[in-house]
């Protein structure tokens, strides 16, 4: 703009001089020679601010849709996966819920076949209290004449009841041993199923997000290519420009200088700035071990043993825990089918506790996977979120700068067409008084030629100045649909962003969650596993025969007290004479053996005093 003055200046002083025809002809051509010179060298300077404004912009372009491009595919790869993973769950939830009412349609069975078992129990259970009733009244109505074959016929058919009652009683526990299973599988089933449900709502709202994502990207590219092949086209008309306008000037120069009339040195200019236009991701607690009414009673029946009471006193005690000694041993044999349910019961308790513990860890697994998933993409999103901020910048400052460039240019080329104005206006003076100022006609024809050239000139500078107003105007709109696009991408980048945040937090809180429980699991799995290995201890074979003698020598020596409370002799014990034949004679003598009497025995035995 400096020099446009400059050589606005210097024209108005050749128009001074061509009216006042005060200087020689020969400087006033010198003078349009050093204006037209000082107009290459602004139209150089012009030259170079383009390249400055459209040079980076250009690289701007290259690098921001390389990087767009590749952040597109990107999403487009993950966008493909999301579905594949939809997919999957979709299946999972179906599998789940098959699952889910395939067990309740089992239960509802087994329910239905227990409820039949009890009837049917029930209904041979009065059967047989109605038949024993009858055959008990039949039998007292005959009294003596009872036939044996009548008692034997019904002790046989309660024998045959009591099968079929066991049998029944087997297949209900089995039920509903079966029932409590399938139970356990169920409650185990409704946490799997809602896992995957939560896993699939998540998957469909990050396709959502990320197909949103996607289309904002793409349509940012688009509008990206588009604006910078434009901004390519602006640079190249111009570059054409002002290589045409270089050319014409350059033209004249030479025609000037080869009137001879100035020897003013011709400036070269440097060839002009080319402009190549671009191309186009507990355990519970269980029941005792075994009743404590039939714990082991002890034979010790005087809390005193200094106290003697009355034998008549200690009989009836006597008899009353002898029967209870003797009934203890039908109960062996409940404690023995006590046990087999109990460790049936409680391994099965164990296998869903350990099922359920195993589920857990599984989770954790999964949750952990799917954390560390969003963490990637999080990280991928925070870099693609600062390169579209960056952008943003970015390209507002290159629009303002183009704009500003766009306008300065204007004016310079208003202003140049003044200048050439005033050129052409000397020269055709010129050119109309040379013959009769005696200048050759070669002289006259140079400076028509020179002529001729400028024009060419000053037309590419009018052309320029009509196409201001729509140059500024396309950089305006292509600098706001560029913004405005990376803004949109930018927003939706953003809200995925927070979704994202979002379902990682819902991991991390249900991952906390199945870790807490996986320890309350494992305790529960250690008592469950505890509390098995008691039960095969308290239920051993050895502890059953050790108990079984602790209770024959109880058993035996309450009928020793009994017989010799009766006056009854006692037979000698099995290894006595072993045991005597054992001892030394000599040893005999020096420590004899006090041999008690029956009643001495018992009343050892019971803890009474002989005194």
């Amino acid at each position: 703009m400096a020099q446009l003055v400059i050589i606005l200046g210097i024209s108005s002083s050749m128009c001074l001089a061509a009216e006042q025809r005060s200087r020689s002809q020969d400087a006033t051509i010198a003078q349009v020679q050093e204006t037209l010179q000082n107009l290459l060298q602004s139209i150089e300077d012009e030259g170079r601010n383009a390249e400055g404004i459209f040079g980076p912009k250009q690289k701007w372009c290259r690098a921001s849709i390389k990087t767009e491009g590749l952040s597109s595919k990107k999403m487009t790869d993950s966008l493909e996966q999301l579905q594949a993973d939809l997919k999957d769950h979709e299946a999972a939830v179906d599998e789940a819920t098959g699952t889910i009412r395939q067990i309740q349609a089992e239960m509802a069975l087994t329910e239905h076949v227990i409820n039949q078992t009890q009837q049917v129990l029930e209904s041979k259970r009065a059967e047989e209290a109605a038949d024993a009733s009858q055959d008990k009244s039949f039998l007292q109505a005959r009294g003596s004449r009872a036939n044996a074959s009548l008692i034997a016929n019904r002790a046989e058919e309660h024998s045959r009841f009591k099968k079929e009652e066991a049998g029944l009683l087997k297949m209900l526990a089995n039920k509903k041993q079966s029932l409590a299973s399938m139970q356990g599988e169920l409650e185990a089933e409704y946490p799997l199923l809602a896992q995957v449900q939560d896993l699939t709502a998540q998957t469909k709202q990050q396709i959502a997000d990320r197909s949103e994502s996607l289309q904002a990207s793409g349509s940012l590219v688009s509008i990206a290519q588009d604006e910078c092949e434009k901004s390519s086209s602006r640079a190249h008309a111009q570059d054409v420009a002002r290589v045409s306008a270089t050319n014409a000037i350059e033209a004249a120069l030479q025609d000037l200088v080869a009137t001879g009339i100035s020897a003013t040195k011709l400036k070269k200019t440097s060839t002009p700035l080319s402009f190549v236009q671009t191309t186009q991701i507990t355990a519970t607690d269980v029941l005792s071990l075994w009743p404590q009414k039939h714990a082991h009673r002890n034979l010790v029946l005087l809390s005193n043993p200094g106290s003697s009471p009355p034998v008549t006193d200690v009989k009836p005690k006597i008899n009353e825990l002898l029967v209870a000694l003797k009934s203890d041993k039908g109960t062996q044999q409940e404690k023995t089918a006590w046990c087999l349910q109990e460790h049936d019961r409680n391994e099965l308790q164990l296998k869903l506790k350990q099922d359920a513990l195993d589920q857990l860890k599984t989770e954790i697994t999964a949750h952990s996977d799917v954390e560390a998933q969003l963490s990637e993409d999080l990280e991928s999103m925070d870099s693609r979120t600062a390169f579209l901020q960056k952008a943003v910048k970015e390209v507002q400052t290159l629009g303002s700068k183009e704009k500003a460039y766009t306008t300065n240019s204007g004016k310079d080329h208003q202003l140049a067409v003044r200048i050439l104005d005033q050129a052409l206006a000397i020269l055709q003076d010129f050119e109309s008084r040379a013959t009769s100022e005696g200048y050759a006609a070669s002289v006259a024809k140079s400076v028509g030629s020179a002529t001729s050239s400028l024009r060419l000139a000053q037309a590419t500078f009018v052309g320029q100045k009509k196409s201001l107003t729509g140059l500024l105007t396309e950089v305006q709109d292509g600098t706001q649909h560029v913004s405005q696009a990376v803004k949109e991408a930018l927003q939706a980048q953003q809200q995925e962003r927070v979704n994202i945040e979002l379902a990682k937090d819902s991991h991390t809180q249900k991952r906390t969650r199945c870790v807490e429980n996986m320890r309350m699991r494992e305790s529960e799995v250690r008592e469950a596993t505890s509390f098995i290995q008691q039960l095969k201890e308290e239920c051993s074979s050895e502890m059953d025969a050790e108990e079984e003698h602790r209770h024959a020598d109880q058993v035996e020596a309450l009928e020793d007290v009994q017989k010799t409370l009766d006056g009854q002799d006692l037979a000698p014990p099995p290894d006595a004479d072993a045991y005597e034949s054992e001892q030394d004679a000599s040893e005999a003598v020096k420590a004899p053996v006090k041999v008690l009497t029956p009643m001495e025995r018992a009343a050892q035995e019971m803890g009474v005093s002989e005194n």
